[in-house]
Parts: C-alpha cells; sequence; structure tokens
C-alpha cells in the first residue's frame, strides 16, 4: 500500500471516529468564548484529542497542527492539519453546516485531505494527482463560465471587526455580479461544495490553515482552482483565500483587492 493511502485510510478513520463521536453528544453542548465571537465546546478539545491519538499511533513521526490548544501553535514541515469541528457555532446551535477536517501537508503541499460533514455524514476526500470524492463517487467543479451564472459562498471577518468595511464594499460587489452569495459558515463545507459543483466559488480572509487544509485539495483534485486573494498560488498559510471552478477564478480576483490586508 503507498503511504498516500495509508494517510488516506487513517485520516477517514479518524475523522469517521470523531464525527461519530461529536454526533453522539450534540445534546450536551457547554460553549465557551475563548477569543471575542470564537467558541469553543468540550466536545471541540474530546474530538481533537481522539483525532490525535489516531494519527500519532498510526504515524508517531508526523506532527500535528490542529486548532485547539498547544497544538495551534504547532507547524510541522510535514505533518496533520487537523480542525476537529469546523462550524463550532453552527453546532452550538444546532444549525448545518459543521465538519471534522483533517488534511496531511508535506512542505506546505496538502497531499491529502478529508471533510466529514457531520450533519448530513457525507465524506469528502482526496488525494493528491488522485482525484476527489463525495461518498465514493467521483466529483467535479461546475462549468459555469461567468460570475454572472454563478453562486458563490463566503465567511464574515469575526476576528477581525474593523475589517467589516471592506468585506461590506466586497459584497456588494458579488452581490450586484454574481447569481447569488450565501454564507454557511464551514470554509471547509464551502470548498466541498465548490469541489461537487453546488456552488461555484468561494473566497475568505482571515482563515487558518485547518480552515481550509483539506478543502483547497477537494477543489484542485475536482478540477478547480485554488489561489491566495493576489492570484498566486500560496495558499495554506496565507490568511485568505479564492476558491473557483476556474471559469470565473479571474472575476472573483478583480472584485476582492479591499480583502488583500494580509
Amino acid at each position: 500500500m503507498k503511504l498516500s493511502d495509508q494517510l488516506l485510510s487513517t485520516a477517514l478513520r479518524a475523522a469517521r471516529d470523531a464525527a461519530g463521536y461529536i454526533r453522539t453528544h450534540s445534546s450536551n453542548i457547554i460553549a465557551r468564548e475563548k477569543a471575542p465571537s470564537s467558541l469553543v465546546t468540550e466536545i471541540d478539545e474530546a474530538a481533537q484529542q481522539r483525532i490525535i491519538q489516531i494519527l500519532e499511533r498510526d504515524f508517531p513521526e508526523y506532527g500535528v497542527m490542529a486548532e485547539e490548544g498547544e497544538a495551534a501553535r504547532a507547524r510541522p514541515e510535514s505533518g496533520w492539519i487537523v480542525d476537529p469541528i469546523d462550524g463550532t457555532t453552527n453546532f452550538t446551535r444546532g444549525l448545518y453546516p459543521y465538519a471534522v477536517s483533517i488534511a496531511f501537508q508535506r512542505k506546505g503541499q496538502v497531499e491529502v485531505g478529508v471533510v466529514h460533514e457531520v450533519c448530513r455524514d457525507e465524506v469528502f476526500v482526496a488525494v493528491r494527482g488522485q482525484g476527489a470524492f463525495r461518498n465514493g463517487e467521483p466529483i467535479r467543479v461546475s462549468r459555469h463560465p461567468r460570475l454572472s451564472q454563478s453562486v458563490v459562498t463566503t465567511g464574515f471577518p469575526v476576528k477581525e471587526p474593523d475589517r467589516v468595511g471592506r468585506y461590506v464594499e466586497v459584497l456588494h460587489r458579488f452581490i450586484v455580479e454574481a447569481q447569488g452569495v450565501r454564507r454557511f459558515g464551514a470554509a471547509s463545507v464551502d470548498l466541498a461544495h465548490v469541489a461537487s459543483g453546488l456552488t461555484d466559488g468561494f473566497f475568505e480572509a482571515g482563515l487558518n490553515p485547518w480552515d481550509i487544509a483539506a478543502g483547497l485539495l477537494l477543489v484542485e483534485e475536482a478540477g478547480g482552482r485554488v489561489t491566495n486573494l493576489k492570484g498566486e498560488r500560496e495558499v495554506l498559510y496565507a490568511g485568505n483565500i479564492v476558491a473557483s471552478n476556474g471559469w470565473i477564478h479571474e472575476e472573483m480576483l478583480l472584485l476582492t483587492p479591499p480583502l488583500r490586508f494580509h
């Protein structure tokens, strides 16, 4: 078995274990604010620990960067990137969507990605060079050639309230130019939707690697395009992202310059 297949098998097992745990404990949520407008629950922390235990048991040689606690400050040259619950605010309110996101990166390039959307029990996977899949079936980005025919998603700068004015300006541009704009509250799922062709593009600033690591590979392996807001390929640690079906990417980049504050 190739290393990539072994990594995927472990990531899938860890994501399924965490998703099952989250689903079982979804009625026992006690949330606290770890930073302004940023929630964490005991379930986030417990799910993350379960994930890390599985990853480190199978691959003790690789480090783990994860959203909660000390792991949030780690940055292994090669290793795992984990978000135990992407969309914690949705989770605490019982809103769709929220997901477990696990990726493996080597020197800044994501090689394996798993997004397990808990509400619908949908599992999105990608291995570099091997395509992207939802529940075992291949997925591809949409083929809408113009922004005017496209639905795009975004996130809001909850951690950077001083940037709200710039977001409003960019949102206005997209509302005018696109067929529709949506905000779901979980970047990993937004990216999975682009990869699946459900939506046509996604943009956001103020992001962390665990928000986008698995999802960006899904989009790339589904035939889409992923850059930072400057149109560059260095995305994982850029703090921002533009992902699309490829056809509308340049149109999106033309509308997003006010968000280039990272």
